[in-house]
């Protein structure tokens, strides 16, 4: 069963947890059956075009390049619910894509969401900006064992891979 945005309210699963919004002409928050999570820019990121508008400071990026993101929000995952990362669909129709990842049962931290530019033009990213959505389910029981590896309370900023 997927979740209503009541159920990931009543929860606790993000803090914060926003209501809807707008930003970039896209929308954040709670959905109607998932959440839209927005990034948090840190300053500053090396390697790429940095980005001063009216409305805030972000990143340039280019047709072919990829950035690891962290996002803004805090999850809290319950035992019995997992969580899908998906594209936003504003960005995916401008060519930015997102590596879909799972959010497992039991998990703490800030979210790193990869994203790639497969599109011919360079992308502006913007700190706040609506940046992935995730949908969550419900399981058919709590399972034997929740997550606790090596990104258990993974703290805000994008965090790299860990070989441990």
């Amino acid at each position: 069963m997927i979740l209503s945005d009541k159920a990931i309210r009543q929860l606790g699963i993000i803090t914060p947890c926003e209501e809807r919004g707008k930003q970039s002409g896209m929308s954040y928050g709670l959905g109607p059956c998932g959440y839209d999570l927005r990034v948090a820019m840190p300053v500053p990121i090396f390697g790429y075009g940095q980005v001063l508008t009216p409305h805030g400071s972000g990143i340039l990026l280019a047709p072919g390049q990829g950035v690891l993101l962290g996002t803004r929000e805090l999850f809290d995952m319950p035992d019995a619910v997992v969580g899908f990362v998906k594209d936003k669909s504003t960005w995916a129709r401008r060519g930015l894509l997102n590596a879909q990842a799972v959010v497992e049962p039991g998990w703490r931290g800030h979210l790193s969401v990869f994203v790639c530019n497969r599109g011919d033009d360079d992308l502006a990213i913007l700190d706040g900006d609506p940046i992935a959505q995730v949908v969550f389910l419900v399981l058919d029981s709590v399972p034997e064992a929740v997550y606790t590896g090596k990104y258990q309370d993974q703290g805000p900023g994008p965090q790299p891979a860990k070989f441990e």
